[in-house]
């Protein structure tokens, strides 16, 4: 069972090692006969790996290539994601090709048109080329498999079709360490004529940060307190990741400052202590702008506390008022992280919806990042 710290095994990502027979079971997928032009490949997330990662699985199959070195993401270099072929991975060398990213959500797998044997790169560049209803231009990250499934899941159905013109069948590891796949239904076929932008609107731009937050909290958290995180697997703290922050923003919690402060005092307590009745009136300052969480709780007087503290006596010491040093300023943390954990430039309009962290970073800081 995974313990509190890195020396205890915690992991940095919430996923799952590989389920049991997962290597066979990919073997099957990828033996699927496949129609004429196409070819089966890796996607590594090379942000998540390093190059002895990506060596020990090259050894098994052939070099791979850099998907975006055509793209205006091109200066990520060794930093961007590859692609491997696998036609010549052996069933029996899957297990030994796979334990290189066991519990790292950076690796899926695609059957891409490959025209005369050549990888047909158009819809991996359309898709990690995005913007948003602003304009605004970014990289979306669907090479991390925590970010993919919810991608497809948002994508339109013209936006999805594509895909299918380079694309027939995608396979990934779900958090549960499980094979997860998608099916492309054929489209006409990409050519070379440039793809009009991936745009997402505000609501799908908002299902993809809103879906990121679990993951950057936990990052937060495994940095300043590791000691609260449950002692579960990592599928099981995404899942009561996910439910406390969504009970927080039916509280008017939608901040990611004001989202970690109220997971911590879940976790230090009870992860029902919102329901106290001596908070409800709290709650509703919060949804009338009233205040946020971090300036509201500061107000709670010793009473509020003690019955919070009764849920799990003796563990909120930390989180009482005049004792929030970890997270006291917890706006320049989070820009502080950001810059220590992406290498881009914290600047407001990087930080809107903090949980992009999870989602893009921008080109121009790529040099920084590798530095």
């Amino acid at each position: 069972m995974p313990q509190h710290n890195e020396e205890k095994g915690l992991k940095s990502f919430l996923q799952n090692q590989h389920a049991a027979g997962l290597a066979g079971e990919l073997a099957a997928w990828l033996e699927v006969p496949s129609p004429q032009n196409y070819r089966r490949f890796a996607i590594a997330d090379m942000s998540m790996l390093d190059t002895k990662m990506l060596a020990r699985m090259e050894r098994h199959t052939s070099l791979g290539i850099q998907i975006l070195e055509t793209s205006r993401y091109a200066a990520y270099e060794e930093l961007g994601p590859r692609l491997i072929p696998l036609d010549r991975l052996p069933a029996e060398k899957m297990q030994s090709f796979l334990s290189t990213s066991d519990g790292v959500p950076a690796l899926s797998f695609v059957e891409l048109l490959a025209s005369e044997g050549i990888p047909q790169l158009q819809s991996l560049i359309w898709l990690a080329e995005a913007e948003i209803a602003d304009g605004m231009q970014m990289y979306c990250r669907y090479t991390d498999t925590r970010i993919l499934p919810v991608l497809l899941d948002t994508l339109t159905e013209d936006q999805t079709a594509m895909i299918g013109g380079t694309i027939r069948r995608w396979a990934w590891f779900n958090r549960e360490g499980a094979l997860s796949q998608k099916n492309f239904a054929a489209t006409k076929a990409v050519n070379d004529v440039p793809l009009p932008p991936l745009s997402f609107d505000d609501q799908q731009f908002s299902s993809l940060m809103q879906a990121a937050e679990a993951d950057l909290i936990f990052s937060m958290l495994r940095q300043s307190s590791p000691e609260i995180i449950p002692e579960t697997t990592p599928f099981d703290i995404h899942r009561r990741l996910l439910s406390l922050l969504e009970a927080g923003r039916e509280r008017g919690v939608i901040d990611a400052p004001d989202q970690l402060q109220f997971v911590a005092i879940a976790w230090s307590s009870s992860e029902t202590f919102y329901q106290l009745p001596c908070l409800a009136q709290s709650w509703e300052n919060i949804r009338n702008q009233q205040g946020r969480f971090s300036e509201v709780l500061k107000t709670w007087d010793d009473s509020i506390w003690e019955q919070i503290d009764a849920l799990k006596p003796g563990s909120l010491e930390a989180w009482k008022p005049g004792s929030l040093e970890a997270i006291e300023n917890t706006h320049e943390n989070l820009f502080q992280y950001l810059e220590n954990h992406i290498g881009a430039p914290a600047t407001p309009r990087f930080f809107h919806g903090a949980c992009r962290v999870r989602f893009e970073f921008h080109a121009s800081a790529s040099r920084q990042h590798s530095s």
